[in-house]
């Protein structure tokens, strides 16, 4: 079977999609302006992500400080994350029903974020469930801390809703991190049959965020791959921020070989602090 060629026009558009968040027509002839301005600047994948304080079209400076304009005839009042001309191309692009979500400070977490556990990030119902008060301990975390964090406690006790808050917050303030379900990062690590080179992207990446982990138990191959990447971040001084259910022992079993639970467990204490959440 011969080797599938990803296109110059599929690469283009995923580089897009990591900068900025947004998805545009992979075929080059099919593109509109904007995504045409999108691509000259991100295209190549060579200017990381985007930040507030540039404008996503074409990376000059701009004021972020939310302003209106005006859609088909109707204000509408969005934060500044495109400057004036490249608004036009936007105008043209988007139509007014969808236009406050493209430009929004967070798409990543618009897009990926459950929908169930959207309300309760933005405030709107408080489930007596979760411990707000780790909750609120969990979200005053920065990049700028010198360890990650570990959440531990019962299903139900809020923690993975912790992880999309914080997603949120470190988009909003330019970082979006790399989120992966358990099970997700367990497939990933599988396929890339013990390259580490495969799977590069966790180990360099601003910050790794993985919720449930231990939801299954990890091959010795997972496993093994798992701790090379743990040890990336902490040679690099990366955070991780992680859920887990399991602590101790317990854990150490989730990653096959004793020794080998054993020295996740020990960098896993060496890159995260621990937030108990606990079922009220």
């Amino acid at each position: 079977m011969k080797p599938q060629i990803t296109s110059t026009g599929v690469i283009e558009a995923r580089n897009v999609e990591d900068a900025v968040g947004l998805k545009i027509e992979a075929e080059p002839a099919r593109r509109t302006h904007w995504e045409r301005q999108l691509v000259s600047t991100w295209g190549k994948g060579n200017r990381g992500e985007w930040s507030h304080g540039i404008c996503k079209g074409c990376i000059q400076e701009i004021d972020s400080s939310p302003t209106c304009v005006a859609v088909a005839g109707s204000p509408i009042v969005i934060p500044s994350t495109v400057c004036e001309p490249c608004m036009e191309l936007v105008r043209l692009h988007y139509s007014s029903e969808n236009l406050e979500e493209i430009i929004s400070a967070t798409p990543k977490w618009d897009e990926r974020c459950p929908e169930r556990l959207k309300p309760v990030i933005l405030n709107q119902i408080r489930p007596k469930t979760i411990d707000w008060q780790a909750f609120a301990k969990a979200n005053e975390w920065t990049p700028a801390e010198s360890k990650g964090m570990a959440l531990m406690g019962d299903q139900g006790s809020g923690k993975t809703t912790a992880l999309w808050s914080i997603y949120r917050k470190l988009e909003q303030a330019g970082t979006a991190p790399i989120l992966l379900g358990s099970l997700e990062m367990g497939r990933i690590l599988g396929e890339a049959a013990r390259d580490i080179k495969a799977v590069s992207w966790m180990h360099r990446c601003k910050v790794l965020m993985i919720d449930d982990l231990g939801k299954e138990r990890a091959s010795p191959g997972v496993a093994s791959l798992f701790w090379e990447v743990l040890n990336e971040r902490y040679n690099k001084n990366l955070p991780i921020i992680v859920s887990s259910r399991f602590t101790g022992a317990e854990f150490e079993r989730r990653f096959g070989e004793e020794h080998l639970g054993q020295d996740i467990r020990r960098r896993m204490n060496e890159l995260c602090r621990p937030v108990k959440f606990t079922t009220q």
